[in-house]
Order: structure tokens, then C-alpha cells, then sequence
């Protein structure tokens, strides 16, 4: 399934910056935001197996998916070009924070399952250049990032004095955020033993030492006490030039530090590149990320600013959740639980997706956040007269043909569309052409005289598809495919 997320203005300021970037001339944006300094093209491949127990009779089975960061508020660090999962999952699940989880249930009667999902994703170096002063105040969309939640205990009064004699004489919130930053980057030691890792913000402030999600909940927490909201986020991080395990070309980490099952390859893989960091919000910037983490031996000097409003300078950061962190979670009426395990195998460039269902997301409801849903093609973009058309659902290619929905494409072109029910055929009109496409017929009719299709108009997850090329060309236009782009071009 693919993923398309609306065009917007910054991703326009985005590209012009990384552009002049790459012919060495100085970076400087047009106003104040987040800049692109560096980016890379990587293909992931995401497998979770499952192994249910033999007695199972009924399941249901939650693996979290990429999140796209450059939607919603974030800062762009990440954008999903293309996002294909197999197998077809039940629903697609999407919270008030917009991450996404494809749901499958009772998936044991096929036998053991493997979800597969394959991102090709732009991963970014951004910063933040600041134009302060910024807004105390906290739009009410944004208050429950104020509020205690799980590890991010912001109204205990050691929380809220620590974060008080902090941010004393300080007004604007990004240098209180900065503040923050600094203390937790010198307060904490990186450590993974049992009795300091992932005990959260108050154990994080009493001992000075945890894991990178005790760092960010520690951040977390005394920016909510001091009036800023914050989140967690959750995902994988790594420095692809580094990573130690190579294969075929393919760099593997291991989400929960585990081995694949039943890998057939012959290479064990050990390690863990699953991470966690924050995002605090400023009004009229959005979310901005940060990562508190030290580490041990690297030489690095505390505080590092490198990651303060600013990502990926070093690192390659892709989140699969936001405002906690997620796993692959289960449901089974066994007495035994599955076996869970997973990896991600990152190669840099685009390959080839191959087959799947495509995840497209829709914001015809005006929502927040996009709406996910299933097409079981490859999806692709248009052009009318040049100009990139946002069409929700959008084209897609069935065996070498593009099909595109019929009343939002043709109505663009000037064309009245309408569904004959009675008769089961699409009818599109203008002032001098008429042309008729029965659904499930290769033959149509232009100005009464049949005419072969190249393929039959269909109905694709709800909506009425029809061939782009005989009825755009019924109308008028001109249709070119640009193979680069992967658009469909029309021109009238």
C-alpha cells in the first residue's frame, strides 16, 4: 500500500534549500524553520513473524508501522515515498497521535504469519533555525502533553522543583527547552542495567543513569512542568555507514535485540537499533525534535547541541510510534503466547517493492490526520497542465494500465461525470463529446461508436476507476507517462 501525503509549501521551501545546498551556495530560507542540510534514500524492509501455539483458536495480532514525519505538525525529518504490507491485514488501526497499526486477526488457521512492510523513505538532516520570542501559551489541542502520563511523572515535586530551578528568570520556552536539554545531557549516564533501564523520569532524575527512553522521559517531564508540551517517540535509529552486520548488500538490525527465527541465510544477527527520543511543541513551528541520549566512549562534550531541534546530523532516525512506545502486540485465547520476533534489513536507494497491498492515505474529511486505506495496486501521481493534482483516492496501475478514479479526474477536465446505476456504466460529457464506459466492458462508446478499451472500467475499494488514456483523450487532452516521476501527464 502506498502512502501519499498531500504536497504542502514547506516541502516546496524543503527541496529549494537542499538544492542550493548541493550547488555550495549559502542556505539561508526565506523565514525562520526548519532547513534541510543533508539527505538520504533508503529502501527498509520490516518482517515480523509470528509463531501461534497450537491450541489457538482464535487471534489477533498488532504490528506497528513506519510513520511518515513529514505531516501533521513534525519536523521533516522522514518522508515514506512508498509503503507496501502483506499480507492484506484486517484494518488498519490509527490513534489521536497518528500512528498506525496493521491488524490482523485470526491469522492461525493459515498457519504461522510473517507482515512484511517495505518503505522507500527519504531520510533527512534538519534543523531548526529559531524565531524567537515564542508563545507561552498552549493551544488546548496540545494540553494533554502537559499532563502526567506513564514513566513521565511532571507533577511530582521533585519534577516540578527541578524544572522550576531550571527555567528561574527564563520566559521564552525554547531556551527553557534548551535549558532542559542541557541539564539532562550532563545529569545522565547511559546505562542499561536492569535496576536503572527504562524506569522512567523520576528514577532518571534521582539516579542520573537509564537507557535513551529514560533521557527522553526525563526531558519529557520537566518540560511539561515547566509548561511545554512534550511526547516521547519511538522507532529505530542508526548510522548506516557503521552498522556491523552487512549482507547482500543489506544492513540488518534487530528491533528487540533478539534473532530472527528460522533465518535461512546463514548470518545471525544480534544487536539492537530500537531507540527512543522526544518532540516538545513551539507554536507556530510544530513539533521539534530532540535526543538527549549520552553515550559512553564516543567523546563526545555534554551537552551536544547537534541534536537539540535538530536530527540525523549522524544518525538515521525512523520512527514507528509517537507518544509512547509501541511493539507488535497480541491477543490469543491460548494458554501459551506466540513467539514474536523481528528485523529490519536496510539497504540505501530505491528498490523494487514488488507486489502487496499499498497504504494510501486520504485526507478527504479534512481530519488532522490522513485516513488510511487499502488498494491492492500500485498507485501513482498526476499532472494536469503541469500542475501536481492531489486526487484522493489516487491513480493506480492494473497490469500495465493506469486507471484513474473517474468523477474527480474527469470533472477537472472539465467533464460531467455521471454513474448510471441502472444501467452500470459510467456516462462523462462535455459540450461536444459524450462517452460511455460500462463497468466490467473493454467496449465503450465515444459520440456513439464503439470503441475497444485497453482495459475495463472497475470498482476499486469503493470507488469507479476507468482507463486515464481513451476518455482523457475523449475529452481532449493529451496523456504522457513520465516514467522517471511515475506521474501521469495531461494536457489540454
Amino acid at each position: 500500500m502506498k502512502i501519499k501525503l498531500p504536497v504542502k509549501n514547506l516541502l516546496l521551501s524543503v527541496l529549494v534549500i537542499h538544492l542550493l545546498i548541493l550547488v555550495f551556495l549559502p542556505c539561508s530560507p526565506a523565514s525562520a524553520g526548519f532547513i534541510v542540510t543533508e539527505s538520504q534514500e533508503f529502501t527498509l524492509t520490516g518482517e515480523t513473524k509470528c509463531i501461534f501455539p497450537r491450541d489457538c483458536k482464535e487471534s489477533t495480532i498488532e504490528v506497528p508501522l513506519f510513520l511518515n514525519k513529514f505531516d501533521s505538525g513534525f519536523a521533516p525529518y522522514l518522508e515514506i515515498k512508498t509503503l507496501a504490507i502483506k499480507p492484506e491485514p484486517t484494518e488498519i488501526k490509527v490513534d489521536a497521535n497518528g500512528n498506525m497499526r496493521a491488524v490482523y486477526k485470526n491469522f492461525h488457521a493459515t498457519g504461522d504469519l510473517t507482515v512484511s512492510q517495505i518503505a522507500l523513505v527519504e531520510s533527512r538532516s534538519v534543523k531548526l533555525l529559531p524565531a524567537k520570542p515564542y508563545s507561552n501559551d498552549v493551544d488546548s489541542l496540545y494540553k494533554k502533553y502537559l499532563a502526567p502520563s506513564d514513566l513521565i511523572e511532571s507533577r511530582h515535586p521533585e519534577i516540578i522543583k527541578k524544572a522550576a530551578q531550571l527555567t528561574k528568570g527564563i520566559k521564552d520556552p525554547y531556551d527553557k527547552a534548551r535549558k532542559i536539554y542541557s541539564f539532562v545531557q550532563q545529569h545522565m549516564t547511559y546505562d542499561e542495567r536492569e535496576k536503572y533501564r527504562n524506569k522512567g523520569a523520576l528514577s532518571a532524575l534521582r539516579t542520573g543513569r537509564g537507557v535513551c527512553e529514560d533521557h527522553s522521559a526525563l526531558m519529557a517531564a520537566l518540560l511539561r512542568a515547566s509548561g511545554i508540551p512534550a511526547r516521547l517517540v519511538g522507532g529505530y535509529a542508526f548510522d548506516y555507514a557503521k552498522m556491523s552486520h552487512v549482507a547482500n548488500g543489506q544492513r540488518y538490525i534487530l528491533p528487540d535485540g533478539s534473532r530472527w527465527m528460522e533465518r535461512d541465510d546463514g548470518h545471525g544477527v544480534t544487536g539492537s537499533s530500537r531507540h527512543g527520543w522526544l518532540e516538545f511543541y513551539l507554536k507556530g513551528e510544530g513539533w521539534v525534535p530532540a535526543d538527549p541520549t549520552t553515550t559512553v566512549g564516543t567523546g563526545r562534550i555534554y551537552p551536544d547541541w547537534s541534536t537539540f531541534g535538530a536530527l540525523n546530523s549522524a544518525w538515521n532516525y525512523i520512527p514507528d510510534s509517537v507518544g509512547s512506545t509501541f511493539s507488535t502486540s497480541y491477543r490469543v485465547d491460548a494458554e501459551e503466547p506466540p513467539a514474536i520476533a523481528g528485523m529490519v534489513k536496510v539497504k540505501k536507494g530505491y528498490q523494487d517493492v514488488g507486489e502487496g497491498y499499498f497504504l494510501v492515505m486520504s485526507r478527504a474529511g479534512g481530519g488532522k490526520f490522513s485516513v488510511p486505506f487499502f488498494l491492492p495496486y500500485r498507485t501513482v501521481s498526476i499532472s494536469i497542465n503541469g500542475e501536481a493534482w492531489d486526487v484522493s483516492p489516487p491513480p493506480v496501475i492494473k497490469s500495465g494500465t493506469t486507471l484513474v478514479p473517474a468523477r474527480g479526474v474527469f470533472e477537472a477536465l472539465g467533464g460531467k461525470v455521471v454513474y448510471n446505476r441502472k444501467k452500470k456504466r459510467v456516462e462523462i460529457f462535455n459540450e461536444d463529446t459524450s462517452v460511455i464506459l460500462p463497468t466490467g466492458n473493454k467496449t465503450a462508446y465515444l459520440n456513439g461508436r464503439p470503441v475497444t478499451l485497453e482495459a475495463a472500467p472497475e470498482i476499486i475499494g469503493g470507488t469507479l476507476y476507468v482507463p486515464v488514456r481513451f476518455a482523457a483523450q475523449a475529452l481532449g487532452a493529451e496523456v504522457s507517462w513520465d516514467s522517471g516521476e511515475k506521474q501521469v501527464k495531461l494536457q489540454f
